[in-house]
């Protein structure tokens, strides 16, 4: 059954990412500069599945858009975060760093060019 809905998908994959890429557009065009983005290697042509920004704010930014009906999300922790691995931190301070600033913005062929807007206003007012 999952393989039916992928195969259905796979229709719309072009088109979708053709969306997610002008969405990731607008938010590049638009968000404050205060904002760090994930750089792209030139000539790469991306998905955009994700939009992720970083900000030493991370959590304080989640409930801000969240008080503003906008949910954000943590994209990554590092392994560290968890249990097993707690004694291991010291030796990727980077990740560390990286899973404490990375969230998620929406994208998706879900969103109109509107909410795009809307978003980056409530991003952009934090």
């Amino acid at each position: 059954i999952m393989a039916v809905f992928g195969l259905a998908g796979l229709r719309n994959l072009a088109i979708h990412n053709s969306l997610r890429r002008l969405q990731a557009e607008i938010y590049d065009r638009n968000l404050n500069s205060k904002f760090r983005t994930i750089p792209r290697s030139d000539g790469c042509i991306p998905s955009r599945h994700l939009y992720q920004l970083r900000t030493n704010d991370r959590d304080e930014l989640i409930e801000y858009a969240a008080d503003n009906d906008i949910q954000l999300g943590v994209h990554y922790l590092a392994s560290t975060e968890h249990g097993i691995y707690r004694r291991q931190a010291q030796f990727v301070p980077k990740a560390m760093l990286a899973g404490r600033e990375l969230v998620s913005l929406p994208i998706g062929p879900h969103l109109l060019i509107p909410d795009i807007h809307k978003i980056v206003d409530v991003i952009n007012g934090f």
